[in-house]
């Protein structure tokens, strides 16, 4: 879901936090406070501060408002900043000159910083990221679903300060900053502005621009804070304590608007709930000498991807007081800014890693989840990208981090990339949550996911989980995972679940109708491994498994069934950038089992099963892909839950290594003790999460080893997808020889 989707979401609450919402009244700038500075006869240099208000999209115009006091010559001494405002503001104090401000705002994805946070893949897990199986998320609090405090984490916001002024992460007082600056956010007890001065740069930002029911309350030193437009959207009195003389201020507010503009009853409640926020920008007015207001009538507050024309409307206004800034800007030493190098990401080298907020033992765990390197070389990004990683685990409700400086100075060295201490900042509060999904599609009809989370259960880094499916397939299951233990990362685990699925298979001679038949089975294992840094494991499973099978109608088998232990190795390793249309990385899933009999008579067999996939960016929206899948068996025949199945074009997360995706044929209309399959595919992805995809398949199911990609089925499919609201819409068209005539298939919802 976009940022406009979710804003619209909340637009109740959005429009209190300085009106974040609707259309400014004016469009013109109103005339500047009179000029202090003409006023002011005395020889003194001034002091110029700059207030930044906030106003969710309409704020970039500020970066605009920026370039033209460049321009001016005037020098800004001191920066106070509210939401947006506050983004701006710390990365302008933090020593971005106002042109890679203009740059760094039209390359963010507005909408992917402020929309709804999705994990990348839990390869530990071996499942889909929780948010591509669900649609609704509740916390649980004493084993009660509560409503959420907000629907985003802020994580992106927070990574994304902290990657573009990491060379000021050393300086805890925002005032030894190129520029002095405080961020305004709101103490959601009393209602009161708090103006943070001081501590992490990425947390401060992330506090003010906590808009309600969207982002998570923060909570810093003892105070649950929100965003501060709710109290102060215009922090001009906040500058003005910083010591400085004259005071200019970029204002985005909103008016109210005029009544035969209310068009429905959230419109009324809108602006009755922005009075608050509109008078107390009142009172902060007088306390500007230059007050810029940006025409912003005729657009949205939520167009993020109007970036050029915010900046050009920002622009355009501080020009209209032109002459007040030149006449400022002249009573400064040196009239013009003082230059501040750009700070690029860049390359450093790490002299350790950190986690003050946590004990040892947990401070080593997600020291090795990291999997940075030290007293070597490695890039800034590399870092993010870590960072993001272990916020993914689920383990933490907020990752923030710090490159410091390390504590010998003598270590800093000269010369080559700079040397710092990583310092990870946590919120140690895992989620136990409650979560509903819906998947809707062409074969098996509508199916419902129940899920509950909780961890720590056994101490930091364990997670329990419990899964039922309702549908067509049944499916229980309950499984729990312990934190990794010593320096090789043991990691330990158990589960235990039930599935009953009913099946149609193709008749063995390929002529009359399809045999209809059920399985059930009930197993229980028990797993040992170590970790491959985040994104794999290798180790082994030991456990039990009983079946039934019921006979094919019309058949003259009878039911078969019972217990067959089973003991055997997995390798997995996942490091795609996310598992639903995803655009690089590489998976990887090896497994070997043998089974027999627990007791009496029954099949004794072992099996083999691989699945490789690699997708490879070749430009920004396009992608391309190789997959292949192969599965043998040795021994007895193996009962009908062990076969491999080849067909339908929708994946099957219930039984992913024995139902194998094949476009065009049936649903397991092949099937056999071995697999071979091989496919190629290309995605593009035509606007921001719609996606299509062109993929071809090769292979075949069949009783006996044999390689003859000559006689191998064939089939291809046409993809149109999607991300929506209510979870992932998929709808393919797939043809196969030699079956001819397309078959439509289609996908809405949760991955389960």
């Amino acid at each position: 879901m976009n940022a406009p989707c979710l804003l619209a979401a909340a637009v109740v609450a959005l429009t209190a936090p300085g009106g974040d919402a609707g259309r400014a009244a004016s469009t013109t700038a109103p005339p500047a406070a009179p000029d202090a500075a003409a006023a002011d006869t005395s020889d003194r240099e001034l002091r110029i501060g700059l207030a930044l208000s906030g106003g969710a999209a309409r704020g970039l115009a500020h970066a605009g408002v920026l370039r033209a006091l460049e321009e001016a010559g005037v020098r800004v001494d001191a920066v106070a900043g509210t939401s947006i405002g506050a983004v701006v503001g710390g990365l302008y104090a933090a020593g971005h000159r106002a042109a890679g401000l203009d740059s760094i705002a039209r390359s963010v994805d507005w909408n992917r910083l402020f929309g709804e946070d999705r994990r990348p893949v839990a390869a530990l897990s071996g499942l889909p990221a929780p948010a591509e199986r669900h649609q609704l998320a509740l916390p649980l609090r004493q084993w009660k679903p509560r409503l959420p405090s907000g629907l985003i984490s802020g994580q992106r916001v927070t990574q994304l300060v902290a990657r573009l002024t990491w060379r000021v992460h050393d300086r805890d007082s925002f005032r030894d900053l190129p520029v002095p600056f405080t961020a305004l956010a709101t103490d959601v007890e009393t209602g009161e502005p708090v103006p943070i001065a001081s501590g992490s740069l990425p947390l401060a930002v992330r506090a003010s621009m906590a808009i309600p029911s969207i982002f998570t309350p923060v909570e810093l030193r003892g105070r649950t804070l929100i965003d501060g437009g709710v109290s102060r959207n215009l922090p001009a009195a906040e500058v003005r304590s910083m010591g400085v003389d004259r005071v200019i201020c970029s204002d985005v507010t909103e008016p109210p608007q005029p009544a035969d503009s209310l068009h429905s009853f959230l419109d009324v409640l809108r602006q009755t709930m922005s009075y608050r926020t509109v008078e107390d920008v009142r009172r902060q007015r007088p306390h500007c000498d230059v007050l810029i207001r940006p025409q912003v009538r005729d657009m949205s507050g939520f167009d993020f991807g109007a970036v050029e024309e915010w900046i050009r409307r920002g622009r355009r206004a501080a020009r209209q007081h032109r002459g007040a800034l030149r006449r400022l800007a002249g009573r400064q030493t040196g009239a013009s800014p003082s230059p501040r190098p750009p700070m690029p990401a860049d390359s450093v080298v790490l002299t350790g890693i950190s986690v003050p907020d946590l004990s040892a033992g947990r401070a080593a765990y997600l020291v090795r989840l990291l999997g940075l390197p030290t007293s070597r070389p490695t890039t800034v990004d590399r870092v993010d990208r870590a960072v993001e990683r272990l916020h993914s685990v689920g383990l933490l409700a907020r990752v923030s981090y710090v490159l410091a400086a390390p504590a010998d100075t003598a270590t800093s060295g000269r010369g080559g990339p700079p040397r710092r201490r990583l310092e990870i900042q946590t919120e140690e509060r895992g989620r136990d949550e409650l979560r509903v999904g819906v998947r809707v599609t062409s074969h098996e009809n509508a199916a419902v996911l129940l899920s509950s989370q909780l961890h720590h259960t056994t101490g930091f880094g364990s997670v329990t989980g419990a899964d039922v499916r309702l549908g067509d397939q049944l499916m229980f299951e309950l499984r729990h995972r312990m934190r990794p233990y010593g320096s090789a990362g043991l990691l330990l685990g158990a589960r235990t679940g039930y599935r009953r699925t009913p099946v149609e298979l193709a008749p063995p001679d390929g002529a009359g109708p399809w045999l209809e038949s059920a399985t059930e089975t009930l197993e229980g294992d028990l797993f040992a491994g170590l970790m491959l840094g985040s994104r794999g494991v290798i180790g082994g499973e030991a456990g039990v498994e009983w079946y039934e099978e019921d006979p094919e109608a019309g058949s003259p088998r009878p039911p078969a069934g019972g217990w067959l232990a089973r003991g055997g190795g997995v390798a997995r390793w996942d490091s795609r950038d996310r598992t639903v249309f995803p655009r690089s990385g590489a998976r990887l899933e090896v497994r070997a089992d043998r089974l027999q009999p627990v007791s009496g008579t029954g099949p004794s067999f072992s099996q083999l099963y691989g699945d490789a996939t690699a997708r490879i960016p070749v430009s920004r929206r396009w992608t391309v892909w190789a997959e292949a899948t192969v599965g043998a068996t040795g021994g007895d025949r193996p009962p009908l839950h062990r076969q491999f199945f080849l067909g339908g074009t929708l994946e099957s997360f219930v039984d992913p290594r024995r139902r194998i995706t094949f476009p065009g044929l049936r649903v397991r209309e092949l099937r056999g003790t071995h697999l071979q399959k091989a496919g190629l595919g290309l995605q593009v992805e035509v606007a921001e999460d719609v996606f299509l995809q062109g993929a071809w398949a090769g292979g075949e199911a069949r009783d006996g080893w044999r390689w003859r990609p000559s006689e191998w089925e064939h089939g291809a499919r046409l993809t149109a997808g999607a991300r929506t609201p209510f979870g992932v819409l998929r709808v393919s068209v797939a043809e196969a020889t030699p079956e001819g005539g397309p078959r439509l298939a289609l996908d809405l919802g949760g991955r389960f």
